[in-house]
């Protein structure tokens, strides 16, 4: 029956992903079903009619299964049910949260890290600016990090020392403790492991985690607050992530909104997100390459998804066709 109903659902366009999760969701409903006689959901109201449809799709060879739509309560209904057997299923707006991917992807990005894990062992450096700074006599003198207070001061990461303290003056300088760093990366990479075998590094502080196959029935934006909440649980650091479909707008989701915070960047809303946010915020897009776009008229990712991609082409090479994929989501 599955093979039938698989073969039918095709011709919607959807993917085998998808495919996938109606049926494990349909299983389990059949099941829950033979446990209980009334149970309430909520549903995204756009969703309901499709998902009545595809029900009864893969339930053809069992009309006694198949669903209804109550219009006078509002709800789904077994057609075999009587009134007081209703499998109620609540038409609520959830279009914030109504995720619709087929993979799912998070970037995880710890918030001013080593200057968070300085405040660890140093919890007095919370209520006052501070910033971990490279050693002087090794010509390193720049500032490696900062926390949030030293950031609202205008102290900026890899400008010279005497540059942060003539912004701001009081600004208390620890050294970097690069053991440390790599200690508290592999335990934040043990816990994301936790969640799917598919975790890749970027540098120390951050981390992106495909989850599209590892839900276990639960929502991506309850894996990542999860994840958030375990951060500073267990860690006492904070985190911002990236919700996406894909690795590039994951990693700009979480630098859309900082610090401690959860973005979530769908097909249907990237181009409101997205698209006005400078060139320079995509990742692998450098000054030079941000200099030479300006100097096309493209300065924001909406003007990259816009431009002609044979152009990009032959104007920046290879990475220009790959920008303009990027930028459209692709």
């Amino acid at each position: 029956e599955w093979n039938d109903a698989n073969n039918a659902l095709a011709g919607y366009g959807l993917s085998i992903v998808t495919l996938n999760y109606l049926y494990r969701m349909i299983r389990f409903l059949q099941k829950i079903l033979q446990e209980s006689p009334i149970i309430l959901y909520l549903v995204p109201e756009e969703t309901a009619d499709f998902f009545i449809e595809m029900y009864n799709l893969y339930n053809a060879y069992t009309p006694e299964e198949m669903l209804d739509w109550n219009e006078e309560k509002n709800c789904i209904k077994r057609k075999s049910f009587v009134d007081s057997e209703e499998l109620l299923f609540e038409k609520v707006s959830l279009s914030e949260y109504n995720i619709s991917m087929d993979r799912i992807i998070l970037h995880v990005d710890q918030n001013c890290y080593f200057a968070s894990v300085e405040m660890i062992a140093h919890p007095e450096y919370r209520n006052v600016p501070m910033a971990v700074v490279g050693d002087k006599e090794q010509r390193h003198g720049i500032i490696l990090a900062k926390n949030q207070l030293a950031s609202k001061a205008g102290v900026k990461t890899a400008e010279a020392i005497w540059q942060a303290e003539r912004k701001c003056p009081g600004l208390v300088k620890a050294p970097a403790h690069y053991d440390k760093y790599v200690f508290y990366s592999g335990k934040l990479r043990e816990m994301y492991e936790e969640y799917s075998d598919l975790v890749e590094p970027f540098g120390l502080d951050e981390c992106w985690i495909d989850i599209t196959d590892t839900l276990n029935g639960r929502t991506p934006i309850e894996i990542a607050e999860e994840i958030r909440q375990r951060v500073k649980d267990e860690f006492n650091l904070t985190c911002s992530i990236g919700l996406s479909f894909n690795k590039i707008f994951a990693k700009l989701g979480s630098d859309y909104k900082k610090p401690d915070a959860l973005t979530v960047i769908s097909e249907e809303n990237f181009r409101e997100i997205v698209w006005p946010l400078s060139c320079s915020d995509l990742l692998f897009v450098g000054k030079s390459t941000t200099e030479r776009l300006i100097r096309a008229n493209i300065r924001t990712i909406g003007d990259l998804a816009a431009s002609d991609r044979s152009f990009l082409l032959k104007y920046l090479g290879k990475n220009g066709a790959q920008l303009w994929d990027y930028a459209n989501g692709l």
